[in-house]
């Protein structure tokens, strides 16, 4: 009985963590994953498509990340969700920003690092891709399971 009290004491807890707007069970929804445990507010955004309350078609996630020197970068995914994760077609990118305080969502400035635009399975690289930086340089490569395989071309 103990067991089961604290369970759904837990559960609540663990669903109310996610601040959502719109339709995030089967439909179009914007939600703000962590916004209440977070050190950092507005951690991971999903804006996009819902089929039985998993990220489905397509979409956009925003999330950032502090390094250890103490600079963010901000990442996107933009592409195709199956099952609540990215899978087919999307492009990830990377900058490095900077925040002010009452501007949660929006950084001040950013810095471009990198971006990939390809396949993705099950949440990794899979299949042809391409990575691009900041200087128009980049390369074509095949990933296997989030691993780059072999270079096919540079430019």
């Amino acid at each position: 009985m103990r067991k089961l009290l604290l369970l759904l004491m837990i559960v609540p807890m663990i669903v109310f963590g996610q601040e959502c707007e719109g339709d995030c069970e089967n439909g179009y929804g914007n939600i703000v994953y962590d916004a209440s445990t977070s050190t950092v507010p507005h951690l991971k955004q999903y804006r996009g498509s819902f089929f039985k309350g998993e990220r489905s078609g397509l979409g956009l996630m925003v999330w950032k990340s502090m390094q250890d020197d103490g600079t963010w970068i901000l990442y996107e995914y933009r592409g195709s969700w199956i099952n609540g994760k990215s899978e087919g077609t999307g492009k990830t990118s990377a900058s490095k920003c900077g925040w002010l305080k009452e501007y949660e969502y929006q950084p001040f400035y950013e810095d471009f690092i990198w971006s990939y635009t390809g396949e993705y399975v099950n949440d990794k690289r899979n299949g042809i891709g391409v990575i691009k930086y900041p200087d128009d340089t980049g390369y074509v490569g095949y990933w296997v399971n989030g691993k780059l395989i072999k270079t096919i071309a540079e430019f």
